[in-house]
């Protein structure tokens, strides 16, 4: 989502904007109601945030709580009262 914010503000807060656009926010920077530019993380940012989001997903779904990895459940059947995990069926 982009946050309208004017010229003289952006100019005395670049700063504090700049820190938001690092954390993902995305700025219009409008002149006398004008929207004149957008300050953006640049578009390799973007991509690579996503890439990192996926991988942290991932990595959160196939860990347990204490940082050890869980099994995987692909495909369970039973079989004389025990339950194969990760192998394909029989």
């Amino acid at each position: 989502m982009l946050t309208e914010i004017g010229s003289y503000e952006a100019k005395t807060k670049l700063a504090e904007l700049l820190r938001g656009v690092s954390s993902g926010r995305q700025y219009v920077i409008t002149l006398r109601g004008r929207a004149i530019a957008e300050l953006v993380p640049p578009r390799g940012a973007r991509g690579h945030d996503r890439q990192q989001a996926a991988e942290d997903m991932r990595r959160f779904m196939f860990e347990g709580s204490h940082g050890r990895t869980a099994p995987v459940r692909t495909q369970a059947s039973r079989l004389g009262g025990r339950e194969l995990l990760g192998e394909g069926s029989a």
